[in-house]
């Protein structure tokens, strides 16, 4: 097929299908093009230098795809460019300086890609910030990957969805399907930021959004200018057409919509598989935890809500909850996180690093705490045996900085997660010994690329070794026996 001798004005409309390869070199040459919608394909390989011969092109839009490598400088050139969607797809290196010199830009989505840089003041002075999104997100990192003032940071309230690489976490239960066709806008009423989304196709269809069930939302999509509210209903437990917003009420505390901790409420209720019918069951491990976190906890204030560092605290202290009986969490929750029982912190950022609750600690812990008694003599007694107790927390898997668990010499049973291997991406080791673990080895386990040590022996664990895999290539030690 040629795409030579084309006259007039050429728009093409290819987007969400099943598209596969790199784009066509022949595309290049249709310098009559003014829209290229290529979005939420397969495309992969990378983008050509020739882009920048379309130079009557006004909206170029091939996010969600697989696309790698540089951002060629030469997209610089296309001085008629309205629209650039470039987000989800596997971009690297820095954002080409020529990209900062589109003044006719209305709308830039950059996001959700490797790239860096920074945006330079005077174009946050030309582009509505509403329009613009970067990956300047610090969500579990000490610094953003692309510096921006006027950028406002909305993944940690609300984000839009893509189900095959979103790597901002979401339970399927906050999934929230909106029909809209060009552009929506999604205020959060409680944070006060906007989630400007536009559509990849020119029709009524359905977009999915991560909203918290206990947010409080106001709703705008052209062009038909539909306009309405949904917020936390107290009545369903959950996110409903209505006007107002209501209060939260955890464990006997009212917070409503002017409670500085609505916020943080916010985020640990989108981000957390947690039933918002339980929030006053203080017999549920999580929701002793939000209650402790919102209503007691005295560092509450000192942690960021958008760096992940809250939600951390959350978590911890419900896998803490869940194990009272092996794991004396009054004794240390009035500290910083990083100096909790069995955690380790990078020393910079605060993020947790390792986790260490094996037998071993927990015994130590425990004879420290007892006067005269010797770890020998505790050895003894079945009642002063500490062990953690259960399934692993899944929710484990949102820590994104933990390089290495330690669980060894307890009695956890039930299957492996596979989200510990999915959702962490700096995991290096883990050790498993002497536990109750069964079913079969999850594949995420024995394909991560990053896990080097993998200790799994003394437990329940059955089936075959799979040959038909690609093993991690990094795996230097792995015991099963």
């Amino acid at each position: 097929m040629t795409y030579t001798h084309i006259c007039c004005n050429v728009e093409v409309s290819l987007n969400d299908n099943n598209l596969g390869g790199e784009i066509p070199s022949q595309l290049w040459s249709v310098t009559s093009l003014i829209q290229v919608n290529l979005g939420s394909n397969g495309l992969s390989g990378t983008l050509s230098e020739s882009v920048s011969q379309l130079d009557v092109l006004n909206s170029f839009r091939i996010r969600n795809n697989f696309m790698r490598g540089n951002i060629p400088d030469t997209i610089g050139k296309l001085k008629n460019l309205k629209s650039l969607q470039l987000s989800n797809n596997l971009f690297s290196g820095k954002i080409p300086e020529s990209i900062w010199n589109l003044r006719s830009l209305e709308t830039l989505e950059l996001h959700e890609n490797h790239l860096s840089g920074t945006v330079p003041s005077d174009f946050c002075e030309v582009m509505d910030p509403k329009h613009l999104s970067v990956d300047d997100s610090l969500w579990f990192k000490a610094e953003p990957e692309v510096d921006c003032d006027c950028c406002e940071t909305t993944d940690c309230y609300m984000s839009s969805v893509n189900f095959d690489r979103s790597d901002f976490p979401c339970p399927e239960s906050n999934i929230l399907g909106i029909e809209f066709s060009s552009r929506i806008e999604i205020h959060d009423l409680i944070a006060n930021v906007t989630l400007d989304h536009e559509s990849s196709v020119d029709r009524f269809d359905m977009q999915h959004f991560c909203l918290s069930p206990t947010g409080c939302y106001s709703v705008k999509s052209t062009p038909r200018n539909l306009e309405y509210q949904i917020g936390y209903s107290a009545l369903s437990g959950n996110l409903t057409d209505q006007n107002t917003c209501d209060a939260v009420e955890i464990c006997g505390t009212i917070i409503d919509s002017n409670d500085p901790r609505r916020k943080g409420l916010n985020i640990l209720t989108q981000v957390i598989q947690l039933n918002t019918s339980l929030l006053n069951d203080t017999s549920v491990p999580e929701s002793r935890a939000l209650c402790w976190l919102l209503t007691e906890d005295e560092r509450y204030h000192e942690y960021m809500l958008c760096d992940g560092t809250l939600v951390q605290r959350y978590v911890l202290a419900s896998l803490f909850f869940s194990q009272l009986h092996a794991v004396p969490f009054e004794d240390f929750s009035n500290m910083h996180t990083c100096d909790w029982l069995g955690v380790s912190c990078d020393n910079t950022t605060n993020f947790v690093e390792e986790l260490n609750l094996d037998n071993e600690t927990l015994r130590e812990n425990l004879a420290s705490k007892l006067s005269g008694t010797v770890v020998h003599e505790i050895g003894q007694s079945n009642r002063l045996k500490p062990k953690l107790t259960g399934a692993i927390y899944s929710e484990l898997s949102l820590l994104s900085s933990l390089k290495k668990i330690n669980f060894r010499g307890n009695t956890l049973n039930g299957t492996i997660a596979r989200s510990l291997f999915t959702r962490l991406p700096n995991l290096i080791e883990i050790d498993l010994r002497d536990n109750e673990f069964s079913g079969t080895i999850p594949d995420e386990l024995l394909t991560s690329q990053q896990l080097r040590v993998i200790e799994l022996a003394n437990n329940k664990i059955i089936g075959n070794l799979r040959g038909d895999i690609m093993y991690g290539e990094n795996i230097g030690e792995f015991t099963l026996l």
